[in-house]
């Protein structure tokens, strides 16, 4: 049996990060509550370069484990 957890979107919310839109989805995962934003977008409305932040991303344990989808382009 594998240990596969079950995401459950709650809620979507788009706030304003610098004149630009960001999208934000709460979700709930057994029954703990989490926020996830897509990373990929906030590095373009910042100015800085995905493929860096990736690698900076892949390079730490703990954010490579909250990484999810999007991480091999």
């Amino acid at each position: 049996m594998t240990d596969r957890q079950t995401i459950i979107p709650l809620a979507e919310r788009t706030g304003d990060v610098y004149g630009d839109k960001l999208r934000a989805v709460i979700s709930a995962i057994n029954d703990e509550r989490r926020i996830d934003v897509p990373v990929r977008p906030l590095c373009t409305n910042l100015g800085l370069s995905w493929r860096s932040q990736r690698n900076r991303i892949n390079r730490d344990e703990v954010l490579r484990e909250a990484l999810r989808g999007g991480c091999s382009s």
